[in-house]
Order: C-alpha cells, then sequence, then structure tokens
C-alpha cells in the first residue's frame, strides 16, 4: 500500500512539474505585446514600408493619422498579400517591421503610450503643417515629393524635409510670385500634373489661398 502512495505521488509531481514547465507565458499572448518604449517609429515604416509600396495608390498613407485608422485592414492585405497591388509582395523583412510596429502599439514616435489618441480632426482646412499635410500634400503631392519619387527635389514626406527643400521655392517678399505659388495655379503645367500624367485632382483657389495663408504664418 505505501508503495502504491509513492508511486501516485511521485507520478503527481511529475505531471505538476510538466504542466507549469508548458504553461505558456503571457509574453507570448499577441494580446498583451506592446510597450511604452517600442523599438520602431513611425517614420522607419513609413520610410521603408508605405512611401515605396504603397503611397503610388494610397497617398495619405505617408501620414501617420490616415494609416492608423486604416492599420487593421493594411496589416490584412498585407499579411494576404493583397496590397501592393499590381506589384510583388512585401518581402518577409518589411512585413516583419510592419508587424513588429503593430505589435508595439503603432505609435507614431518612441517611448509614446501604445493606443495613444490620436488628435481629433474636424475636417477644416487649416494654414498649418498638420492640416495641410493630411488634406493636401499626401493626398496631392507625396505621390512625386518623397525620397523614392519623380520628384525628390521637394520632399514632402515630414516636416523637417519640407523645411530643407520646400523653402528654396518660396519667396517671402513676394509669396503669390513664388514658384510653389506659381505652379499650383499654372494651367498648363501645374501641380499635380494634368491627365494623361496624372488623375490627382488639382487644388482648388480654396486650397492655394489656404497654402498662401500658412506661407505667411511662417509655415507653421
Amino acid at each position: 500500500m505505501k508503495l502504491a502512495i509513492l508511486i501516485f505521488i511521485t507520478f503527481l509531481s511529475a505531471a505538476c512539474g510538466n504542466f507549469f514547465r508548458e504553461k505558456p507565458s503571457n509574453t507570448e499572448d499577441p494580446s498583451v505585446i506592446g510597450n511604452s518604449s517600442g523599438t520602431i517609429a513611425f517614420s522607419e515604416v513609413r520610410d521603408k514600408v508605405f512611401i515605396p509600396n504603397c503611397v503610388k495608390c494610397h497617398s495619405n498613407y505617408s501620414d501617420y493619422r490616415a494609416v492608423k485608422k486604416n492599420i487593421a485592414g493594411i496589416l490584412n492585405s498585407v499579411e494576404q498579400n493583397r496590397m501592393p497591388k499590381n506589384s510583388n509582395p512585401l518581402s518577409e523583412d518589411l512585413k516583419s517591421i510592419l508587424r513588429l510596429w503593430v505589435a508595439e502599439g503603432a505609435n507614431e514616435n518612441l517611448g509614446t503610450d501604445p493606443g495613444e489618441e490620436l488628435p481629433i480632426d474636424d475636417g477644416l482646412l487649416k494654414p498649418t503643417w498638420d492640416s495641410l499635410s493630411l488634406n493636401i500634400f499626401g493626398p496631392k503631392c507625396l505621390v512625386c515629393h518623397n525620397p523614392n519619387g519623380q520628384a525628390p527635389w521637394v520632399d514632402l514626406t515630414n516636416r523637417a524635409s519640407m523645411a530643407k527643400t520646400l523653402i528654396k521655392h518660396i519667396d517671402f517678399k513676394n509669396i503669390d510670385e513664388s514658384n510653389l505659388i506659381l505652379r499650383l495655379r499654372d494651367t498648363e503645367e501645374p501641380m499635380p500634373p494634368l491627365p494623361p500624367l496624372s488623375t490627382i485632382p488639382q487644388l482648388t483657389e480654396e486650397e492655394v489661398l489656404v497654402v498662401i495663408e500658412w506661407v505667411k504664418a511662417g509655415l507653421p
């Protein structure tokens, strides 16, 4: 009897040991992945994934808010190789960058909290970089004006790049005659280009006036 009890206790101990050794830790659960520091910022994902592969069709994907709003659908399309459209699927390395960025919370900058709420956009066009980038530069300009585009000498990827390149085409003493404004209003060779070179809508006069107001305010 004692021998039988001893054997049972030995078996039970071994079983419990295996249970605790094999039980997965919480860090393996994708639902709890994420930290406040992260290792990838949006700028890296934008430069390596979205600009070379996506902005040709989704020009607003250079903007963090547009990407964050659609990130679930974007990741799903990439994983199923439905995006990029009419092109080779992303390499596994690029997919890994996108996956990790999403797993860490899809933050704009390093050191931000995962899931941090985005500023509310009321849809009104304002003479600020954030508003113009979201409503004009991203949808209408960035397809060409990025480091890998047809016009990289004016880089509208982010505010820092814009300040170094676009400013060369602005005459602050005579803003209406600046190359930037003249090209936006040019009826023969405007920006964005006319069909068949481009199907992107031209800027409205109201949009051009907001750009002028933005320049007059010092490019805030």
